[in-house]
Formats: structure tokens, sequence, C-alpha cells
């Protein structure tokens, strides 16, 4: 379910950082995000869980918040209200394929922000995310805007360090017209017209700050969100 909110993205022109600021009929909060983008997502309850050396660390559980979730787009270079989108019962997915969000014909960028989560008593983490897109027969959707550069199929934002019982809220831009400090993302006219797409956002612990020791999530079942897009022309 779309619930329209009275608050806004504040984009900070930063090598890698993004600033997210949220307000409310009853206050305002700050968020802040410190996440770097690559054109470039490997997982024991109780006591520990094995890293990719085969060194031992306090057992990992981080999620994403599905009530952390808001989506906004721009067309014509003009924002709308940012939408709190609901979970059904049972959370993941938001809605389904006959119930996607509409995007107009000449949507220029989506902007979706996002909670991840870790649970008290664990290690600290480094999170990864991707953003991913996929049509209504499975397939991945892929983006070239260079002959000579590869398909990109995926946005990666690498967070950072998470402490256990805290949590950290990622903004990304995965639908963009034009080409941003960001990343390469997914462009509206690589997504099908009149079908719905499926949005998929996961998260994949890290044991370092470069992202090549992956780490198992003691529970995998709060590790992605799926929300369905269909873009109308």
């Amino acid at each position: 379910m779309l619930v329209a909110a009275a608050a806004v993205f504040a984009d900070v022109a930063a090598a890698s950082s993004t600033i997210v600021a949220a307000s409310s009929a009853t206050g305002t909060t700050a968020l802040a995000l410190a996440s770097t983008t690559s054109e470039t997502s490997r997982r024991a309850p109780n006591g520990s869980t094995g890293r990719a050396d085969g060194a031992s660390v306090a057992q990992v559980d981080l999620g994403l918040d599905p009530f952390s979730f808001v989506t906004r787009y721009a067309v014509k270079s003009v924002l709308t209200p940012l939408y709190r989108v609901f979970p059904e019962t049972g959370g993941s997915p938001f809605n389904r394929v006959r119930t996607p969000q509409l995007l107009p014909c000449r949507v220029q960028k989506l902007d979706a922000q996002f909670q991840v989560t870790s649970v008290a008593g664990g290690a600290v983490v480094y999170p990864q995310v991707r953003v991913r897109f996929y049509r209504m027969t499975g397939s991945p959707i892929t983006s070239r805007r260079d002959p000579g550069i590869a398909k990109v199929d995926e946005l990666v934002i690498n967070l950072a360090p998470l402490q256990p019982g805290t949590a950290e809220v990622c903004a990304a831009t995965p639908i963009r017209a034009v080409s941003s400090p960001q990343g390469v993302t997914i462009r509206p006219k690589d997504l099908p017209r009149n079908r719905a797409v499926r949005m998929e956002i996961s998260v994949t612990p890290f044991a370092d700050p470069g992202f090549g020791q992956p780490l198992t999530d003691s529970n995998s079942s709060n590790d992605v969100i799926s929300f369905w897009l269909m873009r109308a022309c």
C-alpha cells in the first residue's frame, strides 16, 4: 500500500555520499548515509558465523525493515511527494504483479529509501546492498549506455560499518535517465512499456571494508524485499 508522506530527499553532490532528510507534521529527522557505489551481491546461528577465510566472528543477522520503505520519482524535473510503502501481511512483497506502482511516461528517475538493521549481540559488519530489476518471466533487466561498456544489471551500494543493534538508512536511485556520480543505473527506457517489473533489493553482510569476505547471515528471510513497478509508456 502506497501512502503519501510529507518528506523530501536532499541529494548531496559528494563523490560517494548521500544525505536524506525526512520531515513530518510532528517533527523533523535528518538521516545521513555514507555510501559508495560500484558498477559491479554468501552468507550459522548460535554462537558464531563463518568468514570466507575460515575465521569465525559473532553471530550476524542483517535485515531490511519492511516498515521503512519509501519511494518517489521525478517527471520534467519535478519530484513527487515521498510515498511510504506498507507491506502486505507476511512482509515482502509490498505489492503484486497486478498492482504495480505506475511510473509516468516521462519519468526521469526513481528514488528509494530503506533501512538496513542489525540484531543486537552480533558483530560489526559492512552491509552491501544490491538492487536488481526482473521481468515477469524472471529474466534480469540490463542497461548499456555505451557500446564499449559491459551491460549493467544491478546497482551495488557499499555502506559504512554497522554496529550490532543499530540501523542505517540507505537512499538509492536505481532508475535514472542520465548518468550520475552514484553510478550507472537502469534507465527508464530499459523498462518494458506497460509491463510490470520487479525491483529486488537485497543486503549481504561482509567482514571487511573491502567487501571481500562475505559472512553467513543467521536469518536470511529478511535479507530481500521486492517491489513491482510499471512504466506507463
